[in-house]
C-alpha cells in the first residue's frame, strides 16, 4: 500500500520550490505525525480525478502514469539470495506527484510533476543497511514513465522492458541489476481494484499488485559482486486523496510463502492505535484463485520492537492468525534496523516467515512497512 510515499512527495515540495533543480540524496528532520495525514487525506482536489467506483484494468497500459490523478507510485521488493546462500533484501520505489492540475507553459523545469525515489539494500549477513533517496522534476529526461514498453526512471535508477523487466539501481558502494519475469498476471486488491482508506467518497486508489516476479541478477557492496535470485513483489497505486485524519499510520506485509501464495495485509491505525475497518488484504494463489481479506479477517499481534534514532518504538517482529483459513504466520525481521531516515522517516524491511496452514508447515519471506509510531 505505502501511502508513505505520497506523504515525502508532498513534504519536500516546499523544498523543491524554494531550490529550483533538486537532485541527488537528501535527508531531513522528520516530519510531524499531520504532515502524513494532511498529505493523504487534505488538501486541494480541485481539478483531479478521484478514486471513486471500480474501473477497468488494461496492461500494459496501467503500468504507465495517471496524471490526472495527483499521485502515484511503482514499488519493487525482495529477498534475493547469492548461491553461497547470503541473503539480501532490496525496496526500489518512484514516486510522480502532481503540484497542480494544470501543467505550466513555458521553461520546461516548471513542470507540475517531481519524481522521488527510495534505493534501499539490506545485507542480512554483514548485518548492514543501505538507503538512498532523490528527487527529481522529469525535465530533460532526468524522470519520467512510459507504459509500452514500459519504464519508469529517475536518472540513472530504473525498470524497463516488456515480457521481461530489467531493474537497475547504483549509489555509492551499492549496485543492484535484475531481470524480473512474471510467475502470474496482476492482482487487483479491494474491489475489483479500488481500495477504499475511509468513508469518505473518494479516499481510495486504484491499486493493483505483481506479487511474485522471479528475480535474476547481480548486487555489488563494496567492490564485492554476487549473483543472486529470488522473488521480488512488485506494487501500484494511484490516487488523489486517501487517509481520513482519524488514521494516523499502518503496518503493511507482503509476503511470498514456500507453498506458492502471497499474502498481503496492511492494517490501518487510528489515534488510539486501533486497526481501522477499512484495513484489507489480498491472498492470492499460483492457480489464479484470490481471496479477498476485510479488517477483521487478521489478528495481529507485534512480538518484538526496535527503538530507532527519534525514540519511535517500531514492532518489527509479528504474530499472524487468519481463522478463517486456519494460517498462523510468524513474521521476524532479518535485521532489526531498517530504517529509512528519510524527509519523513519509516520502518520498511525484510522479514521472514514461518508458520502453518490447514496443519502444513510454512516458511517464507517478505516485506513489512511500519509508519506513524514516531512520537513526533
Amino acid at each position: 500500500m505505502n501511502f508513505l510515499r505520497v506523504t515525502v512527495l508532498l513534504c519536500c515540495l516546499a523544498t523543491l520550490a524554494a531550490c529550483g533543480d533538486s537532485r541527488g540524496t537528501s535527508q531531513s528532520e522528520p516530519a510531524q505525525p499531520s504532515a502524513l495525514q494532511q498529505a493523504l487525506g487534505g488538501g486541494s482536489t480541485r481539478g483531479f480525478a478521484r478514486a471513486e467506483g471500480p474501473r477497468e484494468f488494461e496492461f500494459p497500459r496501467d503500468h504507465g502514469a495517471h496524471p490526472r490523478f495527483r499521485n502515484e507510485w511503482w514499488y519493487y521488493t525482495g529477498v534475493l539470495s547469492s548461491a553461497a546462500g547470503r541473503q539480501f533484501g532490496f525496496e526500489l520505489t518512484f514516486f510522480r506527484v502532481s503540484l497542480q492540475a494544470q501543467a505550466p507553459s513555458g521553461n520546461a523545469w516548471r513542470s507540475n510533476q517531481v519524481f522521488f525515489a527510495h534505493f534501499a539494500v539490506t545485507d542480512v549477513g554483514g548485518q548492514r543497511f543501505h538507503a538512498f533517496e532523490r528527487i527529481s522534476r522529469p525535465a530533460d529526461g532526468l524522470a519520467g514513465v512510459r507504459a509500452d514498453p514500459f519504464a519508469v526512471w529517475l536518472e540513472d535508477w530504473r525498470v524497463a522492458g516488456r515480457e521481461t523487466w530489467q531493474l537497475a539501481a547504483a549509489q555509492d558502494q551499492v549496485s543492484l541489476s535484475l531481470s524480473l519475469a512474471a510467475q502470474m498476471p496482476p492482482v487487483l486488491n479491494g474491489d475489483r481494484g479500488l481500495s477504499r482508506k475511509s468513508a469518505a467518497p473518494g479516499n481510495a486508489s486504484y491499486y493493483y499488485s505483481m506479487p511474485r516476479l522471479r528475480a535474476t541478477g547481480a548486487l555489488t557492496i563494496g567492490g564485492d559482486r554476487h549473483d543472486v535470485q529470488g522473488l521480488v513483489w512488485m506494487d501500484r497505486e494511484w490516487s488523489t486523496s486517501a487517509l481520513s485524519d482519524t488514521q494516523v499510520g499502518w503496518d503493511w506485509f507482503a509476503l511470498h510463502l514456500d507453498n506458492g501464495s502471497n499474502l498481503m495485509f496492511y492494517r490501518l491505525r487510528d489515534v488510539k492505535g486501533v486497526p481501522d475497518r477499512f484495513s484489507a488484504g489480498t491472498w492470492s494463489f499460483a492457480d489464479g484463485r484470490v481471496v479477498h481479506l476485510q479488517a477483521d479477517a487478521l489478528r495481529a499481534r507485534p512480538h518484538t520492537f526496535w527503538t530507532a534514532a527519534d525514540s519511535g518504538r517500531y514492532p518489527v517482529g509479528w504474530d499472524l492468525h487468519l481463522p478463517e483459513h486456519d494460517l498462523h504466520l510468524d513474521v521476524t525481521a532479518l535485521l532489526d534496523d531498517q530504517w529509512l531516515n528519510f524527509i519523513v522517516p519509516y520502518w520498511e524491511g525484510a522479514v521472514s516467515v514461518t508458520g502453518r496452514h490447514a496443519g502444513r508447515e510454512l516458511s517464507g519471506y517478505g516485506y513489512l512497512e511500519l509508519t506513524g509510531y514516531n512520537p513526533r
